[in-house]
């Protein structure tokens, strides 16, 4: 049987949409495919304080926290201070986290900051690929809000008479 140049035109439109119409039923029948999530892109991690105080004190706990981005790799960030206001080492370390993935605050608990002396403190983030540091944060003496450290002055009253 041949067809004529009309027929062999209508064949070809019912042959494409009849492929048309497989391609739909393939791609509504199809699995749905897991989202594929971007890797991040490995580096020395990111930091910074996580207000503008960098922490608080309530006169014996020190409370200080910071954001870090890990960067997809295990981090770990330390608190350094030194006792002074001038430049000076960092010479005392407080281990804050170990193996940080997640991007987010971290936060320490101390009592090893000095209460009672002006000192500078900061952040480092370490991971397989660098280290990275916050500007030193640094306080002229105790907080102002915090107890003296002789405690409250009492005034004794004079004798009733």
């Amino acid at each position: 049987m041949t067809l004529g140049r009309g027929g062999r035109s209508a064949a070809i439109a019912w042959l494409g949409l009849a492929v048309a119409a497989l391609m739909v039923g393939c791609a509504t029948n199809a699995e749905p495919t897991e989202r594929v999530r971007p890797t991040p892109t490995p580096g020395p991690p990111g930091l910074r304080f996580s207000s503008s105080t960098g922490g608080t004190f309530d006169g014996r706990i020190w409370t200080v926290s910071v954001i870090v981005e890990p960067k997809g790799l295990p981090t770990d960030v330390v608190l350094e201070y030194h006792p002074g206001l001038e430049d000076g080492p960092f010479g005392f370390v407080i281990p804050v986290a170990e193996g940080v993935r997640d991007a987010g605050r971290v936060s320490t608990q101390t009592t090893d900051l000095p209460a009672d002396q002006a000192f500078c403190y900061r952040f480092t983030a370490t991971n397989e690929l660098g280290a990275v540091s916050t500007d030193p944060h640094c306080l002229p003496g105790p907080p102002s809000f915090a107890p003296s450290p002789s405690g409250p002055i009492v005034t004794p009253s004079p004798a009733a008479s």
